[in-house]
Parts: C-alpha cells; structure tokens; sequence
C-alpha cells in the first residue's frame, strides 16, 4: 500500500505513470524525510519472497502505514485535476 501510494502522489506531481520502485525514490527525496524508514520497510518487504501471503501485520507498522496513507492523502488533495 505504501509504495502504492508513494507512486499515486509521483503520478499526480509529474503527471506520468511510474513504477512503484520510482515512486519509492521520489518520495524518499521529496516527502518529509520521516517516511524514508516506512518507505524502506517496505520495498524490502515487497523483495521477500519467502513472507507468507496471509502473514500477520505488524501493529506498529499498519499504525505508520494508515498515518503515511493519511500524510498522502492530504498531499494529493493540494493537486487541481481537471475533470
């Protein structure tokens, strides 16, 4: 979700498409550098391929995830769209 989301605000900044390894470094050189730890978590986590599908989530990291969720939320919504 997280590398999802990073990708969606590059989108919208740049307007292009990007690949979620893109968004990923954009948002750790333009977004407050306090993500750069949630961002890292988790690319190295989308590497593992050995974590199984229906792990468990980490309390203190979903917590992050729906804060950093927020944080582009309230980013995105400073972008006009044309309709």
């Amino acid at each position: 979700m997280v590398l999802n989301y990073a990708r969606m605000l590059q989108d919208l900044h740049e307007g292009r498409i990007s690949s979620k390894l893109e968004g990923a470094e954009w948002a750790k050189q333009i977004l407050d550098p306090h993500w750069k730890s949630l961002i890292d978590f988790c690319w190295q986590e989308r590497q593992d391929t050995e974590i199984p599908i229906h792990q468990s989530a980490i309390p203190e990291k979903f917590a992050e995830v729906l804060r950093f969720v927020s944080y582009v939320m309230e980013a995105a919504a400073k972008y006009k769209v044309d309709e």
